[in-house]
Parts: C-alpha cells; sequence; structure tokens
C-alpha cells in the first residue's frame, strides 16, 4: 500500500514531464502543435494504461483525476 503512495506522486511528475516537453518541442523545436498534442495524447494514454498495474484500489486513480482536473482549471482561470 505504501509503494502506491510513491506512484501517486509520481504519475502526476509523468504527466507534467510530458506536457513541458511537448510545449519545449513546440516552442523551441517548432513542431507543429497538432503533432506535440497527438505525441502528448499517446505517451500520456500509455503511461495511464499503467494504472490497472500498479493502483489497487479504483481511489488512487480518482484522487489523480481530481489532482488534474484541479491543476487544469487553475491554469485556465489565470
Amino acid at each position: 500500500m505504501e509503494i502506491q503512495f510513491y506512484f501517486l506522486i509520481l504519475y502526476p511528475l509523468a504527466f507534467l514531464f510530458i506536457l513541458a516537453i511537448s510545449e519545449l518541442a513546440y516552442k523551441r523545436m517548432r513542431v507543429n502543435a497538432e503533432y506535440t498534442r497527438k505525441i502528448s495524447h499517446i505517451i500520456a494514454t500509455l503511461t495511464s494504461l499503467s494504472f490497472i498495474y500498479v493502483f489497487q484500489s479504483h481511489w488512487f486513480v480518482f484522487g489523480l483525476a481530481v489532482f488534474s482536473f484541479l491543476l487544469l482549471f487553475g491554469g485556465k482561470l489565470t
């Protein structure tokens, strides 16, 4: 159970890393925004597929979803 809390911290960092890399590719390397968006979605989907092997309870996934919503909602407000 303790290791699931580590993954609860690791997954948001991984998703933020994916977003940062795609933003960097868009701004610095001038990759088309459509391609960076598609690649980000594919990598994030493949990453989230591991949830069924890592988390034993659905509440951990729900917590990640609420955290993601709050993060995106807060970003939209600013």
